[in-house]
Order: structure tokens, then sequence, then C-alpha cells
């Protein structure tokens, strides 16, 4: 029977730490609901902000969007208002509570006259996270 080196038992341990961390990384991200999340939530920040989807073109010509801010903390934050870089964009159910690891979605907007990319802050009640920003394409 051969015996096994202590180098061999050094990069087994290794490796099984590594895969250990990387495991608990991936379950954990899946439960804040994606790694984009997850290390957001390890750079210490307490809001998430994405915009789903292009921009639906509605029946009043204006694109729709919908801007999605969950928490990573455990206590209340509040949305409220917000700052775009026109006056093109209208948001709707501003200002806004967001309960401790919970989300809310903001429908925003964008009129006709909007072209290109719109910057948009949220303004929050964060101590990290004062204010969120995301872009908008308004395409042209």
């Amino acid at each position: 029977m051969r015996s096994i080196g202590h180098q061999s038992v050094a990069k087994r341990g290794v490796l099984f730490a590594c895969t250990f961390c990387l495991s608990g990384f991936f379950l954990f991200s899946a439960y804040l609901g994606g790694i984009d999340r997850a290390v957001a939530f390890l750079r210490g920040e307490d809001l998430f902000v994405s915009v789903e989807g292009n921009g639906q073109a509605t029946a009043s010509s204006t694109r729709s969007f919908l801007v999605r801010v969950k928490s990573l903390t455990n206590h209340q934050i509040s949305i409220h208002g917000a700052k775009a870089g026109c006056s093109c964009a209208i948001l709707k159910q501003v200002p806004r509570d967001i309960a401790g690891f919970g989300e809310v979605i903001v429908v925003v907007d964008l009129t006709e006259a909007a072209r290109g990319t719109v910057d948009l802050s949220l303004v929050t009640s964060s101590r990290k996270n004062r204010t969120l920003t995301c872009v908008l394409d308004a395409g042209d």
C-alpha cells in the first residue's frame, strides 16, 4: 500500500476548501437572486438596482421601463424620489418603502422626446446608497 505524501493531502485540503467556499457563494447568490447581487452585498451595499426590458412601447407614444430595486439588508429603506437626465422621464409609484430583503418595481415612462440613453438616479434613505443610478436606453 502506498502512503499519501503531505503535499498531496495539503492539495486535497485546499481543493476541498475552495470547492466548499465556491459552493457557499453560489448558494448565497441563488438566495439573493444572482451573482451580481451577491457581489453588491459583499461590497457592503444596501441596495441593488436593475432595469428590466428594453422599454416597451405603449399606446401613448411612451416607452415603459421596469426598474427593480432589491434590498440587501434586513431593515426598511425608502425611495424618496428620483432625478433624471432629462424632463422626459415620468416615474410612477415613488416614494416607496422597501422591506428588509424585499424588492420593489418602479415603473418609469420615457416620453417620445427621449433620445439615446437617459441616466436615472433614485434618491434613497440608505446610509450606503444615497443614490442609485441606472441607464435607460430610449433608442434613437
